[in-house]
């Protein structure tokens, strides 16, 4: 029989011909890949042929036009732009036609994350419209919809892949004075059911029901192509929503869908993947837009719109005022758009790609490594690779991050801090864990852990202190950069992330933020200032106590640290001594405040928990180790340094009384006291809080009063209290 069954393979799956059966006799069955084929009731067919008639197939000529101008655009409203994957040029066709009372037809997510044209009819549904759609959109009856609304005297706008509009024409039979199209540059698209079994291994990674779900989150990075999910999960007590951001290309979804081995047969061979186009106007991302036109180029992204019709010309100026825009070539708007010159390529993958779809362990076979370097762009922030490249060319060594984790007895915590790491927003590291002689079982978690992900890299070694473990890990470090992490905290998602784009961004040799989590301090700050230094200004800092003394929130350069290493026989204070002789050879230091480190004060365990007069000692020793290395001689650094010294004497003078040691140890206390008392007022002669200066002049009245308070607090939260 002569039907659309004819067609085959070369399907779109668009449904023009299972709306337009007189007999109803064509139903739409997915197939094993999970995407949907028109099936013939023959019984019931009586041939008319209506459905090759209407198939985009059958008729790729209708209404093809080569562009006329092309216009770089950006949304001026941010909310607008940030919620769209570029510039927002689709989104203003849809907000005009709907300040009209029109009708908008667009891809959607339902309450399952399913994708499908919905019908927009109001301004607060509009955002369901927004923002891509890697998956293809089931358009259900939107044509019947179309036909209807036009019939009615709606002015309509349709938004959809060059098939999906080719269909919806063929389906009215041409075009209609008040339709206007908008498609979309499409590369392929994956099957729903794809998208479907990925959304139950994120439901299963993350423990909860994944309820949102953006492809081109700018959230992070900005426009760039990285996605963002938000799960929600439930107790017996409570509710929790997390949310997870990732480089698209470094997805098990993401990944498949940039290689194209996940496509439907027909994207191979698209007859709309050129420059004759099916819409009144064609949108994408501008990639060029960066060389072609460096003024106009924007962190939130920004779109290029073709021209193709006169009703597309007169949508443009109907939708300018809501944006700012450039007049742009043909050759221009077509930078890295492959899709406007030939179909994808049908890589050799996707032969075998969907076989074992419906296998429970389908999408853990779906492996993801480190992808080709014409990636990268898609992966670190603006500017990146030409900082990388100045830095010693563009290599995984030169982008990847050595996480360094010093581990001595800390099995009850490791775990934790590892999957911390591992879980980072930033996917090229590599965790380096230094066992010190463990007598606990942190090595063998340690060796688990290197079984688990092949990113994690173990040293086991004797016993040597946290300094020489440290030291061993630098040594092992292939990455261009260097953070630590101590083996019993850990650290939130873009610890990494949020360091290395500071530090990339601004050509900076560290990058740092002031503050960080704790048993104390649970909340994140409200917002993010960041803060350029020069050496001078940053040994001041840390001096002042503006900055974590210890070597974790911070970020190196690894070729920055040449010659820089933690002295072996410092275990207390070592940090501060590292972090002192690197920023005062450092041009550019960043500081930002966003807290991305969690540090754990009740590890009965840990080095800074019970007092010891040998801590004590080294504490001292490596505050004179410090200023005797001091290579920056100013007022501000002498005046810094008599406050290091200060703060140093009235921890410890702190420690002395909390643990009770007046009599046991009366020199170390005395000495401590003494410089508490004599040298608190120094604190009013340098840039530290106010914090700081009060408790200053509390311990120059009264010295006894803040370790008083330091013992209510522990009561209070039942966890150590340490000066670190």
């Amino acid at each position: 029989m002569e039907n659309i069954s004819r067609i085959k393979e070369k399907c779109v799956g668009c449904k023009s011909c299972e709306q337009i059966c007189p007999k109803h006799c064509i139903s739409m069955v997915e197939n094993n890949d999970g995407f949907w084929y028109p099936f013939v009731d023959e019984k019931s067919c009586i041939e008319c042929k209506l459905c090759l008639k209407k198939c985009p197939v059958e008729n790729t000529e209708f209404h093809r036009n080569t562009p006329k101008k092309v216009w770089a655009w950006r949304n001026k409203n941010d909310v607008d732009i940030m919620r769209s994957a570029s510039g927002g040029a689709a989104d203003s066709a849809a907000k005009t036609i709907l300040q009209m009372g029109g009708v908008v037809y667009g891809a959607a997510y339902d309450e399952l994350l399913a994708v499908s044209h919905i019908e927009v009819i109001d301004e607060a549904e509009r955002e369901k419209l927004q923002s891509s759609k890697y998956v293809q959109s089931d358009p259900k009856d939107s044509y019947t919809k179309v036909k209807q609304r036009l019939s009615e005297g709606k002015t309509v706008l349709f938004t959809g892949t060059p098939c999906q509009i080719a269909g919806l024409y063929a389906f009215l039979g041409g075009d209609h004075e008040n339709l206007y199209t908008v498609d979309l540059i499409c590369h392929g698209v994956p099957s729903p059911k794809f998208f479907k079994k990925y959304l139950e291994y994120q439901n299963k990674q993350t423990a909860g029901r994944v309820i949102y779900f953006n492809f081109r989150s700018k959230d992070k990075r900005g426009w760039g192509t990285q996605y963002l999910l938000k799960t929600k999960t439930k107790t017996k007590t409570k509710t929790k929503t997390k949310t997870k951001t990732k480089t698209l290309s470094l997805d098990r979804y993401g990944k498949h869908f940039m290689d194209g081995d996940c496509y439907r047969e027909s994207c191979y061979q698209c007859a709309y993947a050129n420059t004759n186009r099916v819409g009144d106007l064609t949108v994408g991302d501008f990639w060029g837009i960066a060389k072609s036109h460096p003024d106009f180029n924007s962190p939130k992204g920004v779109s290029s719109v073709f021209i193709n019709t006169e009703k597309g010309h007169k949508l443009f100026e109907m939708m300018r005022p809501l944006a700012e825009v450039e007049e742009a070539t043909l050759e221009e708007g077509m930078v890295k758009q492959g899709n406007l010159i030939k179909p994808s390529l049908r890589p050799n993958e996707r032969n075998t790609f969907y076989e074992k779809i419906d296998e429970d362990d389908f999408m853990d076979s779906l492996k993801v490594g480190i992808q080709p370097k014409e990636r990268l762009k898609a992966v670190i922030p603006a500017g990146a690779v030409r900082l990388l490249k100045k830095w010693g060319g563009v290599t995984e060594g030169n982008y990847k991050v050595s996480v360094i984790v010093p581990v001595y007895n800390v099995a009850p915590f490791l775990e934790k801090c590892v999957e911390s790491i591992l879980s980072q927003t930033w996917d090229f590291i590599e965790i380096i864990l230094v066992d010190d002689g463990s007598t606990d079982n942190s090595g063998l978690i340690c060796d688990q852990m290197k079984q688990k992900d092949d990113r994690v890299k173990v040293l086991h070694k004797s016993n040597g202190g946290v300094s020489a473990a440290r030291n061993s890990g630098m040594e092992m470090a292939s990455g261009g950069f260097i953070c630590f992490v101590d083996g019993d905290d850990y650290v939130m998602p873009d610890y990494v992330e949020y360091m290395l784009e500071q530090l990339i961004k601004n050509n900076a040799d560290i990058a740092l933020t002031t503050q960080m989590f704790g048993n104390f301090d649970e909340k994140q700050v409200e917002s993010d200032e960041i803060t350029t230094w020069n050496g001078e200004d940053a040994v001041e800092a840390i001096l002042c106590y503006r900055v974590p003394i210890g070597c974790y929130c911070k970020i190196f350069r690894t070729k920055f640290l040449e010659d820089v290493r933690f002295i072996p026989e410092i275990f207390i204070g070592e940090g501060f001594n590292f972090n002192v002789a690197a920023f005062q050879k450092a041009d550019k230091v960043v500081a930002g405040k966003r807290k991305t480190y969690y540090y754990r004060r009740n590890n009965p365990t840990s080095a800074m928990t019970k007092f010891s007069i040998k801590k004590c000692e080294c504490g001292l020793w490596a505050l004179d180790v410090i200023k005797q290395n001091l290579t920056i001689h100013s007022k501000r650094i002498d005046a810094a340094w008599a406050y290091a010294n200060w703060r140093t004497h009235s921890d410890f003078y702190d420690m002395c009384v909390l643990a009770g040691v007046e009599k046991e140890y009366p020199e170390m206390y005395k000495k401590c006291l003494k410089v508490t008392r004599k040298d608190a007022l120094s604190a009013l002669h340098v840039p530290t809080s106010k914090q700081n200066k009060l408790r200053a002049v509390i311990m120059w009245v009264c010295p006894i009063a803040i370790p008083f308070a330091m013992r209510v607090r522990k009561l209070k939260y039942h966890v150590n209290v340490s000066n670190r």
